[in-house]
């Protein structure tokens, strides 16, 4: 009976030195963790400045609204993330780089206790990458309401007037005005890797060298044109061979070398690439073929032809590896 109530009472014993334990541990744990919270919290170890460096194109304040929407708020509702020891630098660098396709390099550092620093170099324009549509516009109106409404014809008579290029026909069977076909030309600005970032403004002269994509129809009920979305971000040639692109650029500059000034490159569906003259001329070669034999090749028919300057012809074909094929426009 007597070892009975030794043992209850060494249980009870144990017992309320686990809770005693339990109760510490969790103290201990808020009272640390609180600690921590109001340290983390100090004025002397927050970012309160910012420096932005390289930006050229890309205004200041664009960047500053989004580090400063990453360092808003408290992780887990405890610890700011404007500390300068758990900022969230990998997310601030994933969020720039994501909203500003210029950006070639970024680097956040650390400047000191209170600061960091955003470096930032932008990509600058090598070439433009263009996209020609040619996309017929038509508007689904039935033939009645057209002849009745007289504001919905002069908003169409307004549509023709400021549109080129347009053949305009009557209502069809479907209840469709066909306003004919628009020729449009949209331009990216694209670095020297071949990285499409940014739309490009007109130019009136070839400012820049223009890569091109052969042209994009649509059906006769309406106009389907790619987002930017679908085209900003890409690298231009990015499925051809390692080192395509640059291989490009050295033939056009061999050919500029040599006083022949092409100022387009149009890649057709097929996979040939036609290098358009300031004359209408054009130079025909294969996207597959080696550019040490086309080089070969267009040397041994300058030898041939002489100084092309001057020369009026229609199309070099460089396609077929042992032979060049040559038009001279007519007089």
């Amino acid at each position: 009976m007597l070892r009975k109530f030794r043992s209850e009472e060494i249980a009870k014993k144990h017992k309320r030195i686990f809770w005693l334990k339990f109760t510490l541990f969790w103290i201990l744990l808020f009272a640390l963790v609180y600690s921590l919270s109001y340290a983390s919290k100090q004025e002397k170890i927050n970012i309160q400045n910012i420096n932005i460096n390289g930006n050229k194109v890309i205004q200041e304040e664009e960047i500053l609204k989004i580090v400063n929407e990453n360092l808003e708020g408290n992780y887990l509702w405890l610890f700011p993330k404007s500390n300068i020891f758990i900022y969230p630098k990998s997310k601030i660098k994933e969020d720039l780089l994501n909203s500003f396709l210029r950006i070639k390099e970024l680097m956040v550092t650390f400047n000191d206790l209170q600061s960091i620093d955003i470096n930032i170099e932008e990509r600058t324009p090598f070439a433009l990458y263009c996209e020609k549509k040619d996309t017929n516009l038509a508007v689904e109106l039935p033939s009645e309401e057209l002849e009745q409404n007289d504001e919905i014809n002069n908003e169409i008579n307004n549509e023709i007037a400021t549109s080129t290029n347009f053949a305009t026909k009557l209502p069809n069977d479907s209840g469709f005005v066909d306003l004919g076909e628009i020729n449009e030309e949209e331009c990216y600005f694209m670095d020297n890797e071949a990285y499409i970032y940014a739309k490009a403004m007109s130019f009136t002269d070839d400012v820049y060298f223009k890569y091109e994509q052969e042209s994009l129809k649509t059906n006769n009920l309406g106009v389907t044109l790619p987002s930017d979305g679908r085209i900003l971000g890409r690298t231009y040639l990015s499925e051809s061979p390692e080192r395509h692109f640059e291989k490009i650029n050295l033939f056009i500059r061999f050919l500029k070398d040599i006083n022949i000034d092409v100022y387009r490159l149009l890649v057709k569906e097929n996979g040939d690439y036609e290098l358009s003259f300031d004359n209408g001329s054009l130079l025909i070669f294969d996207e597959k073929q080696d550019f040490d034999v086309l080089l070969e090749n267009l040397q041994a028919v300058l030898i041939d032809l002489g100084d092309l300057e001057d020369k009026k012809f229609e199309y070099i074909d460089l396609r077929f590896d042992n032979k060049v094929l040559y038009k001279f426009k007519e007089k």
